[in-house]
């Protein structure tokens, strides 16, 4: 049995879409940094690879790059990453989820 190391969110009980969240935007990080897909398929083949590429580099860059520095903003330049995604997650803003989740599959769907 495989198990799921989400770093972004602490022990004890969460909500079952805190956790969806968390863990989907793990896998994907997992995905890029341990699999290095960019350096095993062909991304430039045709445009529904390249477009699929650009949409997991964007969410990757999202996650890793852009929240680690909105917690820098938030936190008075003191790195807090749990607490940045937990204010995310808090406020109820998923605009950029909701237009990620209507292109993601599609783009993805004509790889197979």
């Amino acid at each position: 049995m495989k198990y799921l190391k989400i770093h972004t969110l602490e022990k004890g009980l969460r909500d079952r879409d805190s956790i969806m969240l968390h863990a989907a935007f793990q896998i994907l990080v997992d995905f890029v940094e341990l699999e290095k897909p960019g350096e095993i398929v062909d991304w430039n083949s045709d445009d529904s690879h390249k477009r699929a590429w650009k949409e997991i580099c964007d969410l990757y860059d999202w996650w890793t790059s852009y929240c680690q520095e909105l917690c820098l903003r938030k936190s008075g330049g003191v790195p807090n990453f749990l607490n940045t995604i937990n204010k995310i997650y808090s406020s109820n803003d998923f605009s950029y989820l909701s237009i990620t989740m209507k292109t993601l599959p599609s783009s993805l769907s004509t790889l197979t």
